[in-house]
């Protein structure tokens, strides 16, 4: 069995070749690891969704890519292994996790949810930190992450930090910029998920999506010119330009029926410079 690239061995002989104090901790691995044969390829075990199957979609949680063991005969509870794949996938898994390339609420553990949702934060930041500097080395006077309450000099409701404000002396323009790095839409259902979250509207929840967020930030420093001025130290008849600068191409940048075109400006990192 052991200079087997690939063999099939039951469940419970499986678990006999481990010690019984290990046996425990092991049926719950196995069953992270086990994708289970079914009769209707739509059915899966709870707590997995339909987005899990669906073959058109990346990143399954119900795959072999995640579920290197398979169980071809649930009758007699034979599974089959390579130990090749599982080494690839598990080096694939931890590469992905380390990286942040996966969403985090695929897993259960707190930590590892904690250590995507940090990662991606950083990442973030790094990306704004670029838009900032290549915003300084083109002659715009720029800060990251700055409040409106700093900016307008007053209490208001909490909108969120303008990632970068820039703003352009020589023409009196001032440039509030969210900076987006997204990962490349690669499949249908993933071009409709960026496409949903940036439609500028109240989503299914209730909430702001991620262009309506901006566009009320934009919305109040409108309506305070002279302490958007004041700040700037530029004169009253400025002009604001809002701007979302995304990481790669989007598909958002596409689409033409989108709301709040007038007030929103789709870039491409690669395209700041077409701001001078």
């Amino acid at each position: 069995m052991s200079n087997e690239l690939v063999f099939s061995i039951e469940y419970s002989e499986l678990i006999e070749l481990f010690n019984q104090a290990d046996r425990n901790i092991l049926t719950i691995v196995l069953d992270s690891l086990i994708i289970y044969s079914r009769r209707n390829w739509t059915k899966i075990p709870e707590p997995y969704k339909k987005s899990d199957w669906q073959p058109w979609r990346f990143k399954r949680r119900y795959s072999v890519a995640m579920k290197p063991i398979i169980q071809v005969d649930a009758f007699e509870n034979i599974v089959t292994i390579s130990p090749q794949l599982i080494k690839t996938i598990f080096l694939h898994l931890v590469l992905n996790c380390y990286e942040a390339n996966l969403d985090e609420n695929i897993f259960q553990s707190k930590q590892l949810k904690h250590w995507i949702g940090s990662k991606k934060h950083e990442r973030g930041i790094e990306f704004e930190i670029t838009v900032l500097n290549r915003l300084k080395e083109l002659g715009l006077e720029a800060q990251q992450g700055i409040t409106l309450p700093e900016i307008l000099k007053k209490k208001m409701e909490d909108y969120g930090d303008i990632d970068v404000l820039a703003w352009d002396k020589e023409n009196s323009i001032v440039y509030p910029i969210e900076c987006k790095s997204l990962e490349f839409a690669k499949t249908d259902g993933e071009i409709a998920k960026q496409l949903y979250e940036f439609k500028g509207q109240v989503n299914e929840k209730g909430e702001n999506d991620r262009l309506l967020k901006h566009i009320k930030r934009l919305n109040e420093l409108e309506n305070d010119i002279n302490g958007l001025a004041k700040f700037t130290n530029l004169d009253t008849n400025l002009i604001i330009k809002g701007l979302i600068v995304f990481s790669n191409i989007v598909p958002m940048s596409f689409n033409e029926n989108r709301l709040h075109q007038d007030k929103i400006e789709f870039l491409k990192y690669d395209d700041i410079d077409e701001l001078i």
